[in-house]
């Protein structure tokens, strides 16, 4: 199976001058690819698509495989940037996408997610919670949950920032909220009296924020992504709230905790910090997979896969 369809037609057109090459650009342009998108297929070639393989290779009909290789043609085109965006980003967005199609994207998302992306790198930021969490959220309720028709033309053009606020004005409905969540591998925990229960959607996070009055909400994209997790701790026979805390994952997959407060941020009695950390050794003891082990493209993927 070709994995490129373009790849012959675009070997016989190499030379600019060729009839091959006019009769090709034709053909892209009654597709939809205009001067851009040709000079972008020549100056690249198959490094152009080389991100999307492991997608694409995915896709039995040849045809519809030929459409996504125009797709990916005509968001780039309409990006205006003349260069090819970061491997990282491009796989982490076809993974979000999972069974849609990339001309469900809007040029000017993928623009937009392109320079966030360039930021956080120009920063020396971590962009695992942008591309594991953030990301796939966002470019999921673009595609399945209306996202589309909230978003007004200027905030997508105004860029990251004015999509993620979008982005987190919609979560005020209930209904998306509960669907967007994640997997964790230990939901419950009880120790020493106390209940643990692990906070695995965003409405989860935004009700124990309103309910400790605390700003745990803050870290959706964070727990999305798999590197933190958070919970809530109470009493296990009167469920009267405790504790909401934080773990996270050491270079050698150990966890460890990370934040604990009590209701609006105030200071937690010693039982319950020791009962927080007898959960940390509940996660190691379920086997959790290291961030070392996630960091292989396949471990990745799997775990996009899963969100939503």
């Amino acid at each position: 199976m070709n994995p490129n369809p373009l790849s012959e037609l675009l070997g016989q057109a190499r030379d600019p001058a060729a009839e091959d090459a006019g009769r090709f650009k034709r053909w892209l342009k009654a597709r939809g690819v205009n001067q851009r998108g040709w000079r972008l297929l020549l100056d690249f070639g198959e490094v152009l698509f080389s991100p999307l393989a492991s997608w694409l290779t995915r896709i039995p009909d040849p045809q519809v495989r030929l459409d996504e290789h125009l797709a990916w043609l005509r968001l780039l085109q309409g990006c205006e940037m003349d260069l090819i965006p970061p491997k990282e980003l491009v796989r982490a967005l076809c993974q979000a996408l999972e069974l849609y199609s990339l001309a469900e994207l809007d040029s000017a998302f993928l623009r937009a997610a392109w320079k966030e992306m360039a930021r956080l790198e120009y920063l020396g930021s971590d962009p695992w919670d942008f591309l594991y969490g953030e990301l796939p959220l966002i470019t999921r309720w673009l595609v399945e949950q209306g996202g589309r028709e909230q978003l007004r033309p200027g905030q997508l053009k105004s860029g990251w920032k004015a999509i993620r606020k979008a982005f987190r004005g919609a979560l005020s409905d209930r209904g998306l909220a509960a669907r967007v969540c994640w997997e964790v591998e230990v939901f419950r925990v009880e120790y020493a009296g106390i209940r643990f229960q692990a906070l695995n959607s965003a409405l989860s996070l935004l009700e124990e924020g309103w309910r400790m009055e605390h700003c745990i909400a803050d870290y959706l994209f964070a727990c999305a992504s798999g590197r933190l997790q958070a919970w809530h701790a109470c009493e296990a026979r009167s469920a009267w709230p405790l504790a909401t805390f934080t773990v996270s994952m050491d270079a050698r997959g150990r966890w460890w905790l990370e934040e604990i407060h009590g209701p609006g941020n105030g200071e937690v009695d010693e039982r319950i910090v020791q009962a927080a950390d007898a959960v940390c050794r509940s996660l190691e003891d379920a086997g959790t997979p290291s961030m070392d082990d996630e960091a292989d493209e396949e471990c990745l993927e799997a775990r996009l896969e899963r969100l939503w």
